[in-house]
């Protein structure tokens, strides 16, 4: 869980100057302002001035057309006096084209002046412009081209350059010219800084004199500082890492004249992959890594050497990696689930022996409406690895926010202890925390830092019902768990947790310290507890009185074990299975620790006589309280749907029915209660927890819906009763209750 930003949840020393921060933000805004302002004007310059030597060039080619070659030389003279100020530099090619255009025209018009010395010069600078410009040899004299072509020879030679290997990157006075071969490039005679670059090889630099009417040759061999690698690999798709990167995945077959070269390395020639070939890897010890899916992976330190003289690729030993596969069987509770490894479907369980790759596997178990089962874990290869699952709901924890007594909200680090104890739980999967859930989760912070949604917090809402359902469904979570801690004004505050479930939107909340280690051990004890359906059970009530020496029985269920042991009203208790018995205590099924089956002798004394008595302890249904400070009925919703869904007895699903329909009745989900509980369930006519049990329920949820007919109806079948109980076998009595409301 990410800590809370300090400069954010600690309570401010002392506040900045409203002014100091107004003038910093406004000389800010003005030096941004500026900037985009002196952006704009030299965009603006630039296009001006683009405009300006076009129209220039235009009324220079009238002119010169019109033989006024003094005017048109005045109008040229515009052109190339902005370019050699130095603002068309940058202006891109087109400019660069009508500059030199205007000093062919203006080179041209002195010419026709006479004036060859003038016309000599601009076609010198004509080629500074632009090298490779030709004059139209259709349309301008010969005379002119002559000159042309000779002013090209006494300034341009030719440079051609190649390199060992080719594809060299070219700098020439740091510009990036080309790459090699580099063939017959005029250039302009002068001395030249040249930088050869090309990756896996030395950088070689060097100065060169380029003269007029030559070409200049270099021929240049690299050195090179890298070198090539080449692996084979059986069989083919196999990833290498070097150094712990992918450097490549081998692939395809190798070919005939190459399988000669794997006769003494163990290999099949026919399963080999062609080489593979990594670049531009140091001269150094490299440790590489062999790879692949289903297979053993393979470990090797590698020293790469430099070959000056041919830079050949270097091989190593061809590479052979062992297939690992194992076979597993899966079994579930309740069986039907969908098997899936490595989130490939593998079957239905119960999965009889199915091939799968061994090693550390994802393995997840799904039955739709049911739960699902995940685990991380190691297939052994060449054995049958068993597996049997028990579905589970599955929890997301989403994280504890922070809100502090200024509004602002945080995710704090105050959950470790609480993080720590729910990786131990056994009663859920959890969801594992990724990308995604990052993402979600400060999507959340952004969204509750707004004053509405952080005031909705700190008075106790929790999170907003549509992100629950959102997170829930991303997650496919049936669970969701969250903190808020609320400091409040003077440093102190409350910490809440709330649980959500995908039944339905109100949250269980728990008040505690997350900061103390038996609150945090409590609650997740309670989280963690089974459902419970059955207990056992003596069928008889006992209490301590002041008559004699033992305690006195007060009731006896009919039906009961204690009724069938002869058992009775006004027994007082001397001994159990030959223990004495002074207090009622030592006879509770919770104190004493009886299970059921367990055979117990009890002596009671009845009429001034001492009689022995058999009992064999039965069990009860356990019906969930409506309202328990205790309980966690949002995880009591997901535990009895799936035990009703996974039932293996009709007695054992309609008990976890029951129990569902009175978890939605706490949440006052009366229509949920009757359509996916109790009107599902059927239980028979008679004692303890039975048909007038659910007909009461039921008529509750009618009442509450304001059905009065149904509530009426109900009722009356229930008060029609009159050995149904609440709660237990045990009672209280149903038909009581029924009839207080029938009134």
């Amino acid at each position: 869980m990410p800590s809370c930003d300090s400069t954010r949840n600690a309570a401010p020393r002392g506040r900045r100057l409203p002014g100091a921060g107004a003038a910093l933000a406004l000389l800010l805004l003005f030096l941004t302002g500026a900037q985009v302002l002196w952006a704009q004007e030299e965009e603006e310059d630039l296009t001006a001035g683009l405009a300006s030597i076009e129209q220039h060039l235009r009324r220079g080619k009238d002119l010169f057309a019109g033989l006024k070659f003094p005017e048109a030389i005045a109008e040229l003279d515009q052109v190339v006096q902005v370019y050699e100020g130095g603002k068309l530099q940058d202006a891109g090619e087109s400019a660069l084209k009508t500059v030199a255009e205007a000093l062919d025209l203006r080179a041209r018009a002195h010419f026709n002046q006479g004036d060859k010395e003038r016309a000599r010069a601009d076609f010198a600078k004509l080629l500074r412009v632009k090298i490779d410009y030709e004059i139209d040899s259709k349309l301008v004299s010969p005379k002119v081209i002559d000159l042309f072509n000779q002013v090209r020879k006494e300034n341009v030679g030719t440079l051609t350059l190649t390199t060992d290997p080719p594809g060299a990157k070219v700098r020439l006075n740091d510009e990036l010219v080309s790459r090699t071969p580099l063939v017959g490039r005029p250039m302009l005679q002068g001395t030249y800084k040249l930088k050869l670059s090309l990756e896996g090889f030395q950088d070689h630099q060097e100065d060169l004199i380029l003269n007029p009417r030559t070409e200049l040759k270099r021929e240049i061999r690299l050195t090179p500082n890298k070198r090539i690698l080449r692996f084979v690999t059986q069989p083919a798709g196999v990833n290498v890492l070097l150094d712990g990167k992918l450097a490549g995945t081998t692939f395809g077959t190798l070919s005939p004249e190459l399988q000669s070269t794997l006769k003494d390395s163990g290999l099949d020639p026919l399963k080999a992959s062609e080489p593979l070939l990594v670049p531009n890897v140091e001269a150094k010890q490299h440790q590489v890594r062999f790879e692949k899916e289903c297979f053993q992976p393979q470990d090797r330190i590698i020293q790469v050497t430099l070959d000056l003289e041919q830079n050949s690729p270097q091989t190593f030993q061809p590479v052979l990696l062992k297939q690992e596969m194992g076979m597993i069987r899966v079994t579930s509770h309740p069986s039907g689930a969908d098997v899936f490894v490595d989130g490939k479907p593998q079957g239905t369980t119960p999965l009889q022996q199915t091939a799968v790759c061994a090693g550390e596997r994802e393995v997840r178990l799904v039955k739709k409406g049911q739960g699902i089962w995940f685990a991380r874990t190691r297939i052994q290869p060449d054995v049958v690895n068993v597996l049997d699952a028990t579905l589970r709901p599955t929890l997301l924890y989403l994280g504890t926010f922070l809100l502090d007594e200024w509004g602002r909200l945080n995710w704090s680090d105050q959950d470790k202890l609480l993080q720590d104890g729910l990786a131990g739980l056994r009663s859920v999967n959890q969801v594992r925390s990724d990308d995604a859930l990052k993402a979600f989760r400060d999507s959340l912070e952004t969204e509750l830092q707004q004053p509405l949604e952080a005031e909705k917090l700190r008075k106790g809402s929790g999170l907003p019902p549509a992100r629950v359902l959102e997170a829930l469904n991303k997650s496919q979570a049936d669970l969701l768990l969250a903190g808020i801690s609320v400091v409040e004004q003077g440093g102190k505050g409350s910490q809440t947790l709330y649980l959500y479930s995908s039944e339905q939107p109100e949250p269980d909340r728990v008040k505690l310290d997350l900061a103390k280690g038996s609150e945090v051990s409590t609650f997740l004890t309670r989280f963690d507890q089974p459902p419970a359906l059955t207990r056992p059970w003596v069928g008889a009530a006992i209490t301590d009185t002041q008559l004699g020496d033992g305690p006195l029985v007060v009731q006896v269920v009919k039906s009961g074990p204690a009724a069938a042991a002869g058992l009775r009203t006004g027994d007082q208790v001397v001994s159990v299975n030959g223990k004495p018995v002074t207090q009622a205590r030592a006879l509770s099924v919770a104190t004493a620790g009886w299970k059921e089956n367990d055979r117990l002798t009890f002596s009671v004394r009845r009429d001034a006589a001492t009689q022995n008595l058999s009992l064999t302890v039965a069990s009860t249904p356990v019906l969930l309280p409506l309202y328990a400070p205790d309980r966690l009925y949002n995880k009591a919703l997901c535990d009895y749907r799936q035990v009703s869904r996974g039932a293996d007895g009709p007695l054992e699903r309609s008990f976890a029915l029951l129990n569902l329909g009175l978890a939605f009745m706490h949440f006052r989900a009366y229509d949920k209660a009757l359509s996916e509980a109790f009107n599902d369930l059927n239980l028979p006519v008679g004692a303890g927890i039975s048909r007038g049990t659910i007909r009461y329920y039921q008529g509750l949820c009618y009442l509450k819906k304001d059905l009065v007919p149904e509530a009426r109806a109900a009722f009356q079948e229930a008060a029609a009763s009159p050995e149904a109980t609440l709660d237990s076998n045990d009672g209280p009595p149903v038909a009581p209750r029924a009839k207080n409301l029938l009134q």
